[in-house]
């Protein structure tokens, strides 16, 4: 039996780069490949890395605590090819958080970039007016306390507070080292209240 009427269409072949094409988009690729070396390469000259820390406004112990914590958070690498202590690459604003997470008792932290290998942080510590303590019944000892500044902020765990003579305030809920505590208007009502 003859086959059944078929239509044949000519087969295609997918179209071909040209080769001039190709060597511009192998030049592309090269020079790229070259800058983004270049980039890096830079990136690792000590002239552009931070080496310089240096802290003023506090005492000398959590001077270098804050040091030592910036050093901390400049070391490792990018994408494990770039240094994090490039000073182009530095974001202040997250070192400014850490340390605010870990140092509750400074009370401004101000990062600064200094072109091209030092960083300055200016610090100042929180002083105390009083104590906060959490304390949810109020016959019960108090579960925690803390030195309180005259922004409302709970800054630095105590464990005994017997015989101050100090303001102290009591919640009736625990309170997290480093957050605002008391209202700063309670605050200066104890304040005016004290002064006449």
């Amino acid at each position: 039996m003859p086959p059944a009427h078929r239509v044949m269409y000519p087969g295609r072949t997918p179209p071909r780069t040209p080769p001039r094409r190709r060597s511009r988009l192998l030049t592309w690729s090269v020079v790229m490949l070259v800058i983004f070396g270049g980039v890096t390469g830079a990136a690792w000259l000590p002239a552009v890395r931070i080496a310089n820390v240096v802290v003023t406004g506090s005492s000398a112990s959590i001077r270098s605590d804050v040091e030592r914590a910036v050093r901390t958070a400049l070391a490792g690498r990018h994408w494990l090819l770039v240094p994090k202590d490039t000073e182009v690459l530095v974001a202040t604003a997250p070192i400014e958080e850490t340390l605010q997470r870990n140092f509750p008792a400074l009370a401004t932290i101000r990062v600064v970039k200094q072109f091209p290998d030092a960083m300055t942080v200016e610090v100042t510590e929180r002083t105390a007016w009083g104590i906060v303590c959490a304390r949810p019944i109020a016959s019960a000892p108090p579960i925690g306390c803390a030195y309180l500044d005259h922004d409302g902020v709970g800054y630095e765990p105590l464990t005994d507070v017997s015989g101050w003579l100090m303001p102290i305030v009591t919640r009736p809920t625990e309170f997290a080292i480093g957050s605002n505590v008391v209202p700063r208007e309670l605050i200066a009502l104890f304040t005016h209240s004290s002064e006449t």
